[in-house]
């Protein structure tokens, strides 16, 4: 059902004003001489119109996030969801992310997330383990919780792997997978240009550069990274059939049909919708 308290509308507005309360927030906690990477909490407050969309994202926020103390209270005929975050890691992408998360999250529950801050007690922070032999085990917990649909503990544990090894280029890129669903597209450009800075023949992560080029319609752009793919693995049909997703956005169908075709032959059976539908 289409959402009546927190609209597609206010939801889409409020997006960047969102992004700027996080990085405020970050701002206040590093302020406060809090330690980066140090473990902390935070408390949120989500409002809507019905008692029955926050039960529901009470729910959710428990089973999927691990979040605790969740009450719901009514005043005047408008309901609040209270909560806490469990501990996670302090950095300014993990912040972001938290608060971009929460946001879509409470989005599909027809609520607004109305507040949050931190807790400030620097007596005695406590750190993750970060030595060499962590690494695989917050790789694959990100991988874990991606999976069911935890976006911002896949983003906090890919993190996680990367401070443990820096030059995990995989981590990276699914950082950016990760923070493209999230709609963030610059910072999803810049862990996709790491992961082939550290790894400049890493396909996936090229042709993933390329798309997001698309979607920004720096199509010129995009053809570049697509044709350092087809360099890379000419029998790949990926980055044949995105090319020619790019040159349908440029309005040149004769090429872009001459693309899915190419796809197609190389094994993309996906390939023919698009020739079906846009090709002679």
């Amino acid at each position: 059902m289409e959402n009546t308290y927190f609209t597609w509308e206010k939801y889409s507005d409020d997006w960047r004003t969102e992004l700027l309360n996080a990085l405020g927030l970050y701002e206040r906690i590093a302020n406060d001489k809090f330690p980066e990477y140090g473990l902390n909490n935070l408390d949120f407050t989500f409002e809507s119109n019905k008692r029955e969309n926050l039960e529901d994202l009470s729910n959710s926020l428990s089973e999927k996030y691990n979040c605790s103390e969740l009450k719901i209270t009514e005043e005047n005929g408008l309901y609040q969801l209270y909560g806490n975050t469990e501990k996670f890691p302090i950095t300014e992408d993990n912040i972001v992310f938290w608060e971009l998360s929460f946001y879509k999250e409470g989005y599909q529950f027809d609520s607004k997330l109305a507040g949050y801050g931190a807790f400030n007690d620097n007596e005695k922070v406590e750190f993750l383990d970060y030595s060499p032999d962590k690494e695989r085990l917050y790789y694959e917990k990100a991988v874990e919780l991606y999976r069911k649909e935890n976006l911002f503990g896949a983003i906090v544990n890919w993190n996680n792997t990367l401070k443990v090894n820096p030059k995990d280029y995989h981590s990276y890129y699914d950082l950016g997978y990760a923070k493209n669903e999230l709609n963030m597209f610059t910072y999803a450009m810049k862990d996709y240009d790491k992961a082939i800075e550290i790894n400049p023949e890493f396909y996936g992560a090229i042709v993933s550069r390329g798309t997001l080029s698309d979607e920004n319609e720096e199509y010129n752009i995009a053809i570049e990274f697509y044709d350092r793919a087809i360099i890379l693995e000419p029998e790949n049909p990926q980055a044949y059939f995105n090319k020619g997703n790019t040159y349908f956005n440029l309005k040149q169908l004769k090429k872009a049909c001459e693309l899915w075709t190419k796809a197609k032959e190389l094994g993309a059976e996906y390939a023919q919708e698009r020739i079906d539908k846009e090709c002679e």
